[in-house]
């Protein structure tokens, strides 16, 4: 993510020559590169283990990638809107009981998704969030979901079009839903109140006043 964030820098920089971006580019690849040289062992040995989880566990029974595929299978059976709000991989599947959809997929039996762990407080259902969409708004849902979440990305590239002067404000609200949507692959981050706040209440906040900015300049010159 801090590689993403770093390339979209040199891709929003309005004082950088296309030269110049090419070569910053070029240095933080290769700066990239050597750092993947010296973490290689750590990495290495970091893919070796969940490798060997997954060959131990299949992918069915994978924390993560199980939780995926029980998702795309009840999108897949609740075809076009998901299975409905509260009914898997958010906390409201747990939090006014256990949901009877974990048993019917099987999701209870992988890693420590039962309802015994739910009720320890030591679970793995929200590990991850983005089968917790798929899987309770369906494929039409989570499209509109995933356009609503990455509107603000549109709306201010637009505005920066208009307004050179709010690239900076653009680049914390690209940077900051594309970085917290990414999380969501492999944890719950986006259903957390601080990154809600963080990510598109704030963004939200900001491109307001973008929109504002631009519509006073534009009454001033008229």
């Amino acid at each position: 993510e801090s590689i993403f964030i770093f390339s979209l820098a040199i891709y929003f920089s309005d004082v950088l020559s296309l030269r110049k971006k090419l070569i910053f580019s070029a240095i933080f690849a290769l700066i990239t590169s050597a750092g993947a040289v010296i973490l290689s062992g750590e990495l290495a040995s970091n893919f070796a283990m969940n490798a060997e989880y997954l060959d131990a566990v299949g992918v069915d029974g994978h924390v993560r990638l199980g939780m995926y595929l029980a998702s795309i299978n009840i999108a897949n059976d609740f075809f076009p809107f998901g299975s409905g709000y509260g009914t898997f991989g958010s906390l409201a599947s747990i939090s006014g009981g256990y949901s009877e959809i974990y048993f019917r997929y099987g999701v209870d039996v992988i890693g420590s998704n039962g309802p015994e762990s739910v009720s320890q407080g030591a679970h793995t259902l929200l590990d991850t969030f983005w089968p917790h969409v798929i899987a309770e708004a369906g494929y039409i849902g989570a499209c509109f979901y995933l356009a609503l979440y990455l509107f603000p990305i549109r709306q201010a590239i637009k505005l920066c079009h208009v307004d050179r002067s709010l690239v900076p404000y653009a680049f914390y609200i690209v940077c900051s839903l594309l970085v917290i949507c990414l999380d969501g692959l492999a944890l719950y981050s986006p259903e957390l109140p601080l990154f809600i706040f963080l990510g598109p209440g704030l963004a939200g906040l900001i491109l307001r006043c973008m929109k504002s900015s631009v519509s006073a300049e534009r009454h001033t010159v008229s």
